[in-house]
């Protein structure tokens, strides 16, 4: 079953949506996720997974898209630890999903899991467990991305927060003009799931972060349109986009940018590039380790 059939399953029906916390990337995943949920008039109530602060039991839960489900990050598997007994039902966006055994074996039939790529699915559908597990894209590749700069037509909210957050990015991506005049634009990790550090240890090119330059606050709704707005803006700049940032990949194809998508630590970039952007997008060549 298609995600956005399942969703459509949940019209009339009251449900807590928890966004994947984490960097602008996520903000991308969240942006279209709320884009989708408005398209079909889906009633819900934001919550922050960093921080559970309401009554979930008999409740139906919605959890954001991503890579949160894998030993790297504890968020999911400590919110399904938690609550998969307790909620009337709960669904998992298209994520990643690897090494998860014990909690998944111990999810009930409440419980709903759709993987993001293969192997993620393939993991999934070879543990013995009473969930369901699905197979579709990255949440990210649903977004209309012609309507995030008409979202603010109707909608302004300037909070000092928000304020200061946008004047450090202005700073920040005008620095980086200073520095990069090319067209060309360099988006690597510097974080646990690179694979790439060294290259830019050794100052070969030019390198901004954006997925963590441009993290936001908050994963509500209008901050991350306004993030995915902001990123919009900067990526028109370039012409050509190398990166290992999954979501500023698929922002950039978006866009109809020419992009150099390379490996992250482990095989997330490779398995999402072989089933979701390789027979979509001709922009997008992927290229494995820059290290190699």
């Amino acid at each position: 079953m298609a995600v956005l059939d399942f969703l459509s399953e949940l019209k009339g029906i009251d449900f807590y949506y928890f966004p994947n916390p984490g960097n602008a990337g996520d903000s991308v995943i969240a942006c279209a996720t709320y884009q989708v949920f408005n398209k079909l008039n889906l009633k819900f109530t934001v919550c922050d997974l960093n921080n559970v602060d309401v009554d979930l039991r008999g409740k139906v839960v919605v959890l954001g898209g991503g890579g949160n489900f894998i030993n790297l990050y504890p968020n999911v598997r400590r919110f399904f630890q938690k609550y998969h007994d307790v909620c009337e039902r709960i669904i998992l966006l298209p994520h990643t999903v690897r090494d998860q055994d014990e909690i998944i074996k111990s999810l009930s039939g409440n419980v709903t899991l759709f993987a993001r790529e293969i192997p993620s699915y393939d993991y999934l559908s070879s543990i013995e467990t009473e969930s369901k597990c699905y197979l579709d894209h990255d949440m990210a590749l649903l977004m209309n991305i012609s309507e995030v700069p008409d979202y603010f037509l109707i909608r302004r909210k300037l909070t000092f927060a928000l304020f200061f957050r946008n004047v450090k990015r202005f700073i920040r991506s005008f620095s980086y003009r200073l520095r990069n005049r090319s067209q060309d634009l360099y988006v690597f990790r510097g974080d646990s799931e690179s694979s790439n550090v060294a290259f830019f240890d050794y100052g070969k090119v030019h390198n901004i972060d954006l997925s963590q330059a441009f993290a936001a606050d908050s994963m509500d709704e209008y901050e991350s349109f306004d993030t995915v707005n902001k990123m919009i803006s900067f990526i028109n700049s370039y012409q050509i986009v190398h990166t290992d940032r999954l979501h500023v990949c698929i922002l950039s194809a978006l866009l109809g940018k020419q992009v150099k998508f390379y490996a992250n630590s482990y095989d997330k970039n490779k398995s999402i590039y072989e089933f979701s952007l390789k027979d979509r997008f001709d922009s997008v060549e992927f290229l494995g380790d820059l290290n190699e």
